[in-house]
Order: C-alpha cells, then sequence, then structure tokens
C-alpha cells in the first residue's frame, strides 16, 4: 500500500494536453510498461498503471487547466476482506474523492524507472508548462479523511497522524539551485535537468487559487 501526493498549477488557464506524463516511476506509459504514472488528457488528470503482459489501468480525476492550484492524490490500497484479496487505486483531487479502479490483475508495480517529475518520453502527445509543489509519497494508503484534511495546504510536519509513513517529501520551495531537496532520512533529492526556471512566489497556498504562491520551479 502506497499514496501518491502532489500540487500543480498550470502557467496559463486553458491548457489542453494529448497524455503528458509529469509525475511518474516508470518507463513510458505504454500499455504494458509497469509502474505508475500522473498524465493529462484534455483538460483532465489521470493516473495510469501497467504491468509487462498485462495492459494498463486507468483512474480518472477531474480538469486542472483553470490556471488554479491543485492538488492530486493516489491512493493503493488492498482490500483484504474478500477472498481472494482485491487491490484498487483511488485518486483525489483538492482532497475529493474522484474515481476507483481495481488493480488487482497489475501485481507488483514496482518499476526499475528513476522517480520522475516531469516529461516522461516517449510516448507523449503532447506537452504542457506547469508550476510544481509540495510533493509526498507514504508507505501505506491514507484514509479519506486524511487526505481531505491535508490536501489544501503545503504544511507537512510532525504533527500529521500519518507521518512516520511518509518516505519522500519534496517542498519544492529552495527558489534557486538544481535540486528539489528531500528531508526524510536515507531518501533522495530530485536532480533539476532541461527547460526548468525559478520564479519568486509566496510560501502559503491552497487549492484552488489562481495566484502564483509557492516558490517554485517548472
Amino acid at each position: 500500500n502506497f499514496t501518491i501526493e502532489m500540487k500543480m498549477r498550470h502557467t496559463k488557464s486553458g491548457q489542453t494536453a494529448d497524455y503528458p506524463a509529469f509525475f511518474s516511476k516508470r518507463n513510458n506509459f505504454a500499455s504494458g510498461v509497469v509502474g505508475w504514472t500522473f498524465f493529462q488528457e484534455g483538460a483532465y488528470w489521470q493516473f495510469n498503471a501497467g504491468q509487462s503482459g498485462k495492459g494498463n489501468v486507468q483512474a480518472r480525476g477531474t480538469n486542472i487547466n483553470d490556471g488554479a492550484w491543485h492538488h492530486l492524490t493516489a491512493v493503493i490500497y488492498t482490500d483484504n476482506s474478500v477472498t481472494p484479496f482485491k487491490r484498487f487505486v483511488r485518486v483525489y483531487t483538492d482532497g475529493v474523492f474522484n474515481a476507483q479502479s481495481d488493480i488487482t490483475a497489475l501485481g507488483n508495480l514496482n518499476s526499475p524507472a528513476p522517480l520522475t517529475l516531469g516529461a516522461t518520453l516517449p510516448p507523449n502527445g503532447s506537452m504542457i508548462d506547469m508550476y510544481v509543489n509540495d510533493v509526498r509519497i507514504w508507505n501505506d494508503s491514507l484514509p479519506a479523511a486524511v487526505i481531505k484534511q491535508y490536501s489544501c495546504t503545503n504544511k507537512i510536519d510532525a504533527s500529521h497522524p500519518n507521518y512516520a509513513n511518509l518516505i519522500g517529501y519534496w517542498a519544492c520551495s529552495e527558489g534557486d539551485g538544481h535540486r528539489f531537496k528531500n528531508p526524510i532520512a536515507g531518501a533522495s533529492d530530485f536532480e533539476l535537468k532541461n527547460a526548468y526556471k525559478w520564479e519568486p512566489m509566496n510560501s502559503i497556498f491552497t487549492c484552488g487559487k489562481s495566484v502564483p504562491d509557492a516558490p517554485y520551479s517548472k
């Protein structure tokens, strides 16, 4: 079980796109490539998981191209109340549940690909220009109430009820340099590559806000 979270905002409202991956642990999201990815389709985002020889499964979020900040969450969890057990992914936007898909048949989603924040090629049909912030990975499936409470804030510390399960946390608020730093012991930084730049912003922001308000890289 694990949970993946991030905040994003398009640099301009109204951007639509054909399948650009913007956060992934997967070489690409062609059918049957093991791993997972967040991507945009039209105006909305989706979670896509794949497995060798078993195709892909998707779970659809909501529209994210309004120029406002959005917090995206994917929760992978196991339902042991049934025999044999079932495995699902649930996706949330700004702490609100959107959809659930059965990923039992995909089995283990471990991928040798590097964790990538930004474009993954191929096969991407088009690209998007976006800001990112507040990236979190947890080694458990967070409850819906916790997701709702902590989605639209960028303050994560020991007061969070699942803080002990936080294995990756990139605030993306350094303001300069070539890394998104990870304060979790034993975890890696993101090394920034290719076309990115820092832009000055404030330090606090919430979902649905269109004015830039946290330092980060695009």
